[in-house]
């Protein structure tokens, strides 16, 4: 079963595990979505603030990346038109696990996209 999203979490990646655990440590629970959501938006417009500067909106088509639970890539069809970001996660059950179905190494995937 294959399934798409605009987030998900691996929980097997170092950097996701290195966040939950600072979160434990700092708040006594567990991270929810919104955890997870904040800290991404907050890394994708700080570095964004970084690079670009506080005008950074009108580059941001040339803003991208990776982080805990989504993936950016912004792009508008005009001027005025607004952005979108066109990045999505498609991930696959497999062996009873919940896995990226583009990069994990359990389905046997050598690089992104290649099944």
């Amino acid at each position: 079963l294959h399934l798409f999203s605009s987030h998900f979490v691996d929980y097997s990646r170092d950097d996701v595990k290195d966040f939950i655990s600072k979160y434990r440590n700092k708040y006594y629970t567990e991270p929810n979505k919104y955890a997870f959501q904040g800290f991404d938006i907050g890394m994708l417009f700080f570095k964004a603030l970084k690079t670009y500067g506080p005008s950074f909106e009108n580059c941001i088509d040339k803003i991208s990346g990776t982080y805990l639970q989504s993936k950016y890539d912004f792009y508008t069809s005009g001027q005025g038109n607004g952005y979108e970001n066109r990045e999505l996660n498609i991930f696959r059950y497999f062996d009873y696990d919940l896995l990226d179905a583009r990069t994990s190494k359990k389905l046997g995937l050598t690089k992104k996209g290649n099944n």
